[in-house]
């Protein structure tokens, strides 16, 4: 395998050493990453449960947003055609009256602006959502190789400064290798800073 494939293993085991020059290396044997499909020695602890918390939470508040996202795009869309539209309505009628004018095509541009305006936050949005999806994806074909599967559900309960309080009910199988078939469940109240959770990239 890929030492970039092998190093998305790593991303979750707290035995990972990660070394500017170097890269990512193994604390129990100070060498780079050398397994096949799954690491015999691979220690699922706090960044496990700090990825999987990060990840699923930033595709969540991404998902809750993405109402007023459209919306507001939409609301700005329908302004730059209402502007493109008086532009034209009113070129049509200065040039019926015999006057000629480039009042109407400035007024026409910045409808065509405001409407061009209106896509990027949706670019911007879907390029977010994208790559948030590609990173839980990620993490979560890693677990599959070690049987781990799981089941979440997050609920965004209020927002105070910047901070997100939201509950989490978590089912998990396969975690504990003695007893692979044993889901456990897990109710957890969280607190995540916004920006932080938003630019964290844990996988």
């Amino acid at each position: 395998m890929a030492n970039f494939e092998l190093t998305k293993h790593c991303s979750l085991c707290d035995n990972q050493v990660v070394d500017f020059n170097i890269g990512t290396t193994c604390s129990l044997t100070n060498q780079k990453p050398d397994f096949n499909e799954s690491c015999p020695k691979i220690v699922l602890g706090d960044k496990f449960w700090e990825s999987l918390k990060t990840l699923n939470i930033q595709q969540q508040l991404l998902l809750n947003a993405k109402t007023i996202t459209y919306l507001n795009a939409g609301v700005f869309a329908v302004i730059g055609i209402a502007i493109i539209y008086g532009g034209y309505y009113f070129g049509s009628m200065i040039w019926d009256a015999g006057f000629i004018s480039t009042v109407p095509l400035t007024i026409v541009g910045v409808g065509l602006l405001v409407t061009s305006y209106s896509l990027a936050p949706i670019r911007t949005f879907s390029n977010k959502l994208s790559i948030a999806k590609e990173k839980k994806d990620r993490m979560d074909g890693v677990l599959k190789l070690y049987g781990i599967e799981y089941d979440i559900k997050l609920k965004v309960e209020k927002e105070i400064h910047g901070s997100h309080d939201i509950r989490m009910e978590l089912k998990i199988k396969g975690l504990d290798k003695n007893l692979p078939n044993v889901t456990k469940t897990i109710s957890e109240n969280l607190r995540y800073d916004t920006d932080d959770v938003m630019h964290s990239s844990p996988f």
